[in-house]
Parts: structure tokens; sequence; C-alpha cells
């Protein structure tokens, strides 16, 4: 007997893409299918995701890697930015929203302070 699968986000959730034609992470909606198992496969997710493509309608991709897909980055979020001007290395950085904007901004930290875990963008 097979053990239960479970989802790491919930059907419908809000998510980021990676789009490998455009290069850069598209916002998304999650897309997700529970195959059943059978007595010698165990049951799988696969995970899909729905795209809006500009002012008319929306493109579906199927069967995509956990890879590229992730929760979108957040307010106040430890980062790290790729910095070519800084000889080519991450820098730290935290996410924050500007008073006159929706998009998020990134902050460079102080190099040397602890940052403890961040994500890359």
């Amino acid at each position: 007997v097979h053990e239960r699968v479970h989802p790491f986000l919930e059907h419908g959730s809000v998510v980021e893409y990676f789009s490998t034609t455009h290069r850069c992470w598209m916002p998304a909606r999650l897309q997700v299918e529970v195959v059943r198992g059978t007595l010698l496969d165990p049951p799988t997710i696969k995970y899909g995701v729905l795209l809006r493509s500009g002012a008319v309608g929306s493109s579906t991709r199927r069967n995509i890697g956990l890879d590229r897909i992730r929760v979108p980055i957040g307010e106040e979020e430890l980062v790290e930015v790729f910095s070519r001007s800084s000889g080519s290395r991450w820098l730290p950085a935290m996410t924050s929203r500007p008073r006159s904007g929706s998009s998020l901004s990134v902050r460079l930290l102080d190099a040397s302070a602890d940052r403890g875990s961040g994500r890359c963008f």
C-alpha cells in the first residue's frame, strides 16, 4: 500500500514560474494534478502553471519541474542580487515596497552583516 502524496502548494495558488524563453520569473497560478497510483506504481503529482498573456487570454504550461516554480518574493525578505559591477558576485539585499508603487524594490545590505538564508534572483 502506497502512502498519500501531498502537493507543496494547493491548486490555484499564486506562484512565479521561470520562463526559459523570457529568462525571468513570471506571475502564474499553480495547477496541481494528483495521479493515482497502482499496485506497482506509487501516486505522483504533476504541476503546471496558468500564465496570463497580455490582454488576450492565457496560456498553460504542463509538467513543470519544481525548480521552475516558486512562491512570490515578499516584502522585507532577504535575497541576494548578482552584480557584475561589484566583481560578478552575489550581494546581500532586502526587498521593500516603495510608498508610491506596488513593485518591490531591492536595497543592498552591508556585505559584512550576517544575513542568514535568503533567496537569489
